[in-house]
């Protein structure tokens, strides 16, 4: 049942009486007292539990004439609606406002007519903002053709990308890639969209569905994608450089795949950043972040650190901010935005949402024009918002997550009792974050294999190599006693975690790769409708026992963490 929408018998009873008496009153000619009891009619029906905005109701129609007939000032209504205002708990404002105008349009002269339509017609530029750039997005409603079922379904998921919800969004996302893999001939039709210097997450979606493609076929995904891109258009327009950054990479990947043509199109992509930025001189500390952009705030050391931060920059950033939120302020488009996903149930603070999109494009827009080559490979992979590796090639249906089981052991206290082997098979690093039975809070859990000196006490190397989740897998800087370098999990469109990768020294150990594997998984989902995320998600790397040959003097420890508390779990191995 919706709320405001069917209510109790006995509010309809009590508002018939009402309505008796206000027609009672009519007959006598009490004006005034009849309207004063039609709308106590209304506040009953209202109390009751039923809508008086829309004219569902026929006792509402009733009372709602009563009030008005002989009324001849506007104001006198609105203020007799008033209470009705204040005590609406259910239907939106919206829909009160057209039912007051709807109401109100027989006694209005057209000046007042005319005021009003100013009220709404700035009401809803202050929801829309300001379009000019966007005009040619809504042509589509003028135009003869009509698209069809398929191209309406794929528009509806390219606008999900953009949902409030986290969910939906990483959901539209993997949709995407799913669509892209499964149908290459979409590539045509969406890769142009994803270079593009247009707001939202739509384009850096696709940017990461091409990147994933073009990983293992490099010139099957360049043969699709370059004839249908306008490189004129995309040098004059997308003044993006994480897009631009992607661009390159997919042209430079088919080039040294051997495909004939890639070598001009990077020709043409590196020229607009053959020459090395200059860079002013610093002189003090870089600009703290913004307030505007505290969601940012890792990203944006890093950028001061690289020296790519200065009061030029911050100014033009917020510039464009500044333009893209019009006509609201930039603190009040961050509020409304925050207010949008509380109405989801979703954290204001999450990483990914709407507002900190606007904000990444402002800034990656500014910075296109002041980046050497090498800077923006870098700026294209610290701003990225999804993860390259193909978690779609490695995910594990139906896979028992011993996870639940060793939290539960490491919270008693009982590490004696987890051993990170099932069957055949060892893990060399296990991650996971789940939702325990009877909790909401995420948990995570982490192991790590390394070696040790067979008799010396174990401890985990100082510096072990890492990588985000949203980097390509690279083996760093490895030591002899690492046996996988593994990824820090971030929050990511395509999955925030990514499986660890076995180091030169696993690979001696095993003779080879074939013994070791890489896996994902994701399972079920927790909350409601408008509040949920995975069950349980993570990534392992595990070997084959048999395979594992390690010198006499060498064994295998675990360096752990569970929920941010680190233990070391060292069993005779």
């Amino acid at each position: 049942m919706v709320p405001g929408t069917f209510g109790t018998n006995r509010s309809v009873r009590e508002s018939g009486e009402a309505l008796r008496r206000a027609e009672a009153h009519v007959a006598r000619l009490n004006a005034g007292t009849a309207r004063d009891e039609a709308m106590t009619a209304l506040q009953l029906l209202q109390g009751g539990g039923w809508s008086v905005w829309g004219g569902h109701s026929p006792e509402a129609a009733r009372a709602e004439a009563l009030v008005r007939a002989g009324l001849e000032d506007p104001a006198e209504l609105v203020r007799l609606y008033g209470p009705l205002i204040l005590a609406e708990r259910h239907v939106e404002k919206w829909r009160r406002a057209d039912h007051l105008i709807g109401r109100m349009s027989g006694l209005l002269n057209n000046q007042q007519r005319a005021a009003i339509v100013d009220v709404v017609l700035d009401h809803v530029r202050c929801m829309v903002g300001d379009a000019t750039e966007h005009v040619h997005e809504y042509g589509f409603l003028s135009a003869d053709t009509r698209d069809g079922a398929t191209d309406a379904l794929l528009h509806l998921l390219l606008g999900l990308v953009d949902h409030p919800k986290w969910m939906r969004q990483a959901q539209a996302a993997e949709m995407i890639l799913w669509l892209l893999e499964q149908r290459p001939d979409y590539v045509a039709t969406l890769g142009p969209l994803a270079f593009e210097a247009t707001t939202g997450m739509r384009a850096d979606v696709i940017c990461g569905a091409l990147d994933a493609l073009s990983s293992s076929r490099p010139t099957e995904l360049w043969d699709r994608l370059a004839p249908a891109l306008d490189f004129d258009r995309i040098e004059r327009e997308c003044d993006h450089a994480g897009r631009w950054g992607v661009l390159l990479r997919l042209a430079r990947r088919a080039e040294g795949d051997g495909h004939p043509g890639a070598g001009s199109a990077v020709s043409r992509l590196r020229s607009r950043f053959s020459v090395s930025a200059v860079r002013r001189s610093p002189t003090g500390s870089p600009p703290e972040v913004p307030a505007w952009a505290t969601s940012l705030e890792l990203q944006w050391d890093e950028l001061a650190a690289r020296g790519l931060v200065d009061a030029d920059m911050v100014r033009q950033v917020e510039e464009r901010l500044r333009a893209g939120c019009a006509p609201m302020s930039i603190a009040t488009a961050e509020e409304l935005e925050g207010l949008l996903l509380r109405n989801f149930r979703d954290s204001h603070q999450r990483p990914l949402a709407r507002w900190e999109a606007n904000v990444r494009h402002a800034i990656l827009v500014t910075l296109s024009s002041r980046l050497s080559e090498s800077d923006l490979l870098f700026v294209e992979q610290l701003f990225r918002v999804y993860n390259p590796s193909p978690l779609h090639r490695l995910r594990v249906v139906d896979f028992v997550s011993p996870a639940e089981r060793w939290m539960q052991a490491i919270s008693r206290g009982g590490l004696g009792s987890i051993m990170p082997v099932e069957a055949s098979e060892m893990f060399l690093d296990f991650q996971a974050c789940l939702v325990l039975p009877h909790e909401r809070q995420r948990r995570y859990l982490r192991l790590t294999a390394f070696l040790h000196r067979r008799g010396a006490r174990a401890i985990p190397p100082a510096q072990s190599p890492t990588f985000a989740s949203t980097e390509t897998p690279r083996s760093g800087h490895a030591g002899s006693m690492d046996l996988c370098v593994r990824a820090e999990p971030r929050s990511a469109l395509f999955g925030t975690f990514a499986p660890a990768i076995p180091t030169s020294a696993l690979i001696q150990h095993v003779g080879g790769t074939s013994a070791v594997t890489r896996g994902y998984w994701r399972e079920g989902r927790i909350g409601s409708i408008r509040d949920s995320w995975p069950q349980q998600e993570g990534c392992f790397l595990k070997v084959e026992k048999a395979a594992l040959k390690l010198p006499p003097d060498l064994a295998i420890a675990w360096d752990g963490q569970l929920d941010g508390r680190h233990f070391l779990l060292a069993p005779t191995i």
